[in-house]
């Protein structure tokens, strides 16, 4: 059963990983804005601490939270409406810098990992982490979520088993997400 897993681990992390339009972006990420025939203005932007960019003609532009498409409607608006006419503007992820995630317990490497440009699932976590120890279970894996709004954690159960076998259930992280994976019998 774990040689089948660890086969299954790694043609999952070999597999194409989700579009990067999902990803939402946070301080300490660097954004590659490309906006046609505008050379000056195609540049690669630090997102600072307080969630923005300071883009030419724009000025400081709110990007914290938000998906690389409605950053890219976001400009295009702004541009259209007072620079540019019809201005084709294209976003993407250069660089992802806080987007963290941590996982513990009967994994190979627990630790501190980046997310991918793109979704990150909890089987690629594991994977990333160095598969399973031989005295995980499948069934006692946990992600701990922190709330918005407060200090406390939302415990996201995940059934492994159920995740490999029908591909349901393999929960994307979002950043400073905690893994959990316990110890069964053995």
């Amino acid at each position: 059963m774990r040689m089948m897993m660890s086969a299954v681990l790694t043609m999952l992390l070999a597999a194409p990983l989700a579009a990067q339009e999902g990803y939402k972006v946070g301080p300490g990420d660097t954004i590659a804005v490309r906006v046609l025939n505008h050379d000056e203005l195609s540049n690669v932007y630090p997102v600072a601490p307080d969630k923005s960019i300071s883009f030419p003609l724009i000025g400081q532009v709110d990007v914290g939270g938000l998906t690389l498409a409605e950053i890219k409607d976001n400009l295009t608006r702004q541009l259209d409406k007072n620079y540019i006419r019809y201005p084709v503007v294209t976003v993407s992820l250069e660089k992802s810098g806080s987007r963290k995630f941590f996982i513990y317990g009967e994994v190979k490497t627990p630790g501190e990992y980046l997310l991918s440009k793109n979704a990150t699932t909890v089987i690629q976590a594991i994977t990333m982490a160095g598969g399973l120890s031989k005295s995980a279970s499948e069934s006692k894996v946990k992600i701990l979520r922190s709330k918005p709004d407060d200090q406390t954690y939302v415990v996201i159960p995940v059934d492994l088993r159920r995740a490999l076998a029908t591909g349901q259930g393999d929960e994307a992280l979002e950043p400073n997400d905690i893994i959990v994976i316990r110890q069964g019998w053995m």
